[in-house]
């Protein structure tokens, strides 16, 4: 929330709730107790582990300003989410659908519920002929037992 409502030096009480799935936009003059949608998305932290530490970073680059933080929290809803995987089940080139069971090439960036099996026709392989891929954390990359996979450029695994 960087310099939301700037101009504003009335308030009383900072009470919101910042939701992507409101159409609320953040008012700048209120007692409190709302659900805001923020300009910027929250669906980056989609697919990011809940668990661990979470930091929440407060700066005022106005002192002349006065306030202080008397509470926070962190809700994480969720829900589940269907893993979906790409088996290559053909024999050559990546980017050709027919080598992907039901003709779906995965996505550049493979999602964390993501899983591509490679697992090649016969004695076929499967050639990486993409710039680059993307697995995810978390995200599934396997090569069967006894086949093959080429990969003349790069492939980044996180």
């Amino acid at each position: 929330m960087d310099q939301a409502c700037d101009n504003n030096t009335d308030y009383v009480d900072f009470n919101v709730n910042l939701d992507d799935e409101t159409a609320m936009a953040l008012p700048c003059n209120y007692i409190g107790g709302v659900t805001a949608l923020l300009k910027y998305s929250l669906s980056a932290f989609d697919t990011q582990v809940r668990s661990g530490t979470w930091t929440l970073s407060i700066t005022d680059h106005d002192p002349t300003d006065v306030g202080s933080l008397t509470g926070w929290g962190l809700q994480v809803c969720s829900t589940t989410i269907t893993p979906v995987t790409f088996p290559f089940t053909g024999d050559s080139n990546w980017n050709v659908a027919s080598n992907w069971a039901n003709n779906a090439i995965p996505p550049a960036n493979l999602p964390a519920n993501g899983a591509i099996d490679i697992n090649p026709a016969g004695t076929g392989q499967c050639i990486m002929n993409i710039p680059v891929q993307h697995i995810l954390t978390r995200a599934k990359f396997t090569v069967k037992a006894g086949k093959m996979i080429v990969i003349p450029g790069s492939i980044i695994i996180q």
